[in-house]
């Protein structure tokens, strides 16, 4: 069986969205991706700002230019280097395990979803 091009999962409690991203993807993919990525959004009743985003890329493919993706867990320190340098601003990090990410978001150095402190 063909493993899925993505996963969508929602943690309401935590406002936490999970993005798994794999392989190599067409115009056609990122096009259902986003489509069902807006929609999971809708399903929470979230608003930008609402919710936190994980983007796992360990098993994403390097992108052509007009499907490229930006993330967060990148599955070795080489990738994450370039991954680094697009997550400039302080609400976006890279980090080659997910604990690590989730342990980052879980820290008072991270931007809290707007309404929590």
């Amino acid at each position: 069986m063909e493993r899925p091009m993505y996963q969508i999962e929602a943690d309401r409690e935590r406002a936490l969205l999970r993005l798994k991203l794999n392989g190599m993807w067409d115009m056609a993919t990122a096009k259902r991706f986003e489509a069902e990525r807006r929609a999971m959004v809708v399903r929470q009743g979230w608003s930008r700002g609402d919710y936190r985003c994980i983007v796992d890329l360990r098993d994403y493919a390097v992108q052509p230019r007009d499907v490229a993706a930006r993330g967060e867990i990148v599955g070795s320190m080489l990738r994450r280097m370039p991954v680094q340098r697009l997550v400039s601003r302080g609400d976006e990090q890279a980090f080659t395990t997910e604990q690590d990410a989730i342990s980052w978001l879980d820290s008072p150095d991270s931007v809290p979803p707007s309404g929590s402190a």
